[in-house]
């Protein structure tokens, strides 16, 4: 593998814990998206990994890779890209790539909304209220 990134890969977990303050499965996670993204861009864009880049034209590019030929279903196809978009920020403040984009920005859709939490109804509403005022009372 190109010698430049293999340096990227052993420090972004670094990167991630110390200036993200991220958990180990967020480390974990997104590490493989930055592998799995660079493979991509081994087979389909440069072997050699010498011009290797995250650009908008590379991430929309990618997004169809995941979801045609990989069949990723949404939520996979988003939280991979939020792992790259991450990889990509660490190359720009750790290796002066250039600044990364939303992937609005890119022209990527991603999931349009998520299922909010319906309201209560209001006689749920009065059951809680009720239940917080009889376990108050058993602490006074």
């Amino acid at each position: 593998m190109n010698t430049k990134i293999t340096t990227y890969l052993s420090e972004y977990p670094d990167y991630l814990y110390g200036a993200q303050n991220a958990t180990h499965n967020t480390v974990k996670d997104y590490t493989y998206d930055a592998n799995r993204y660079i493979g991509y861009f081994r087979d389909n864009v440069d072997q050699s990994l010498d011009t290797f880049d995250i650009t908008p034209k590379h991430l929309r590019n990618y997004a169809i890779y995941l979801r045609r030929t990989l069949k990723n279903d949404e939520a996979t196809v988003e939280r991979r890209l939020h792992g790259i978009s991450a990889f990509w920020l660490f190359l720009h403040n750790q290796h002066d790539f250039p600044a990364p984009v939303s992937l609005k920005v890119c022209g990527i859709r991603v999931r349009k909304t998520r299922k909010p939490t319906k309201p209560l109804r209001s006689e749920n509403y009065t059951t809680i209220l009720e239940v917080i005022e009889n376990g108050l009372s058993k602490i006074k």
